[in-house]
């Protein structure tokens, strides 16, 4: 079976321009784009309503902006946080601009997470309307749009919003110039994904993805000039997160605690080797939480009384 059988997921369908340089590749019906339009609508009013409600700060979002109001942008980026806390350096002096503007209250140290939650949402249906056709993209939004995870995180005084933002920034990034040839486009994705990165830990990983996935694409077809000019922006992602790791992260060495909370809390981490059914059950029901957690697709049960959570699937 010829090998480019297996990456033609990452192209736009034949129908329309492969090379399509926006990311509103796939038409879209009045119809659909009107549903687009209005689940941004609620998006929007739903965020704002929680805004607007200003729910008192939890124990980590005290702690966080404790050190956010006290330090100052130097500060921030170079001292260890008080009570155990760090974020992206992007994130903390984002907020701190903010707080300076409009002053300590709680909102204003919500407010960059609730811009990158409304951001997300426009961005976000930018991307699906080029990944996915007819209904999909609408179902993708409104997936987004009423995610109780990712509704909390966009006024949640704490980088979690950001990291999902620059996830969907990234993949923004690739439908725009993943098949731009020109110096000047590789440039600009290298320079822009590098910046990102000081807003989230995290987007390492989605970037790693998306290099590997879009080179080896290129080498099994054979594309030697367009992998040659991948290797420009992918460079800068590398230079940039070592910087990172070498300025920023690489202060965090005492934070080992949190594999043990993780593991004796949330048993986060894969056995390995799987060798016994118990370890299978674990990938199957991660896999399975994930429909509650980020995507907000699952009742939560740890809310009901104990007659209605005690059910197989709440069990398991």
């Amino acid at each position: 079976m010829p090998a480019q059988f297996y990456f033609t997921a990452v192209r736009a369908p034949a129908r329309y321009p492969a090379l399509a340089p926006g990311p509103d590749a796939l038409p879209t019906s009045g119809q659909q784009r009107r549903c687009l339009n209005l689940l941004l609508v609620v998006g929007i009013g739903l965020r704002l309503f929680h805004f607007f409600y200003n729910r008192s700060f939890f124990i980590d979002e005290l702690f966080l902006n404790v050190n956010v109001l006290r330090l100052g942008f130097w500060e921030l980026a170079t001292l260890p946080f008080a009570y155990e806390q760090k974020a992206p350096l992007g994130y903390l002096w984002a907020v701190k601009v903010l707080a300076m503007v409009f002053g300590n209250g709680e909102q204003s140290l919500r407010l960059f997470s609730l811009l990158g939650g409304i951001s997300s949402l426009f961005l976000f249906r930018a991307v699906t309307r080029y990944f996915l056709a007819s209904w999909g993209a609408v179902a993708a939004l409104a997936i987004l749009v009423f995610s109780t995870p990712c509704l909390y995180h966009s006024v949640e005084a704490k980088q979690y919003g950001t990291e999902l933002l620059a996830t969907i920034v990234a993949l923004w990034l690739y439908v725009r110039y993943h098949a731009r040839l020109d110096i000047g486009s590789r440039l600009r994705w290298g320079a822009l994904g590098s910046v990102l990165l000081w807003f989230s830990f995290s987007l390492i990983f989605v970037l790693a993805g998306l290099g590997l996935a879009v080179s080896l694409n290129a080498l099994l077809r054979r594309q030697w000039k367009r992998l040659l000019r991948y290797a420009l922006p992918f460079s800068l992602w590398v230079l940039s997160f070592g910087l990172q790791y070498v300025l920023i992260i690489s202060r965090y060495h005492q934070s080992g605690w949190l594999i043990d909370y993780f593991e004796k809390v949330y048993d986060g981490f894969l056995p390995f080797p799987l060798t016994a059914l118990a370890d299978a059950k674990w990938l199957a029901h991660k896999l399975y939480i994930l429909l509650l957690n980020p995507l907000g697709l699952l009742l939560n049960t740890d809310e009901l009384p104990p007659v209605l959570s005690n059910t197989p699937c709440a069990s398991w």
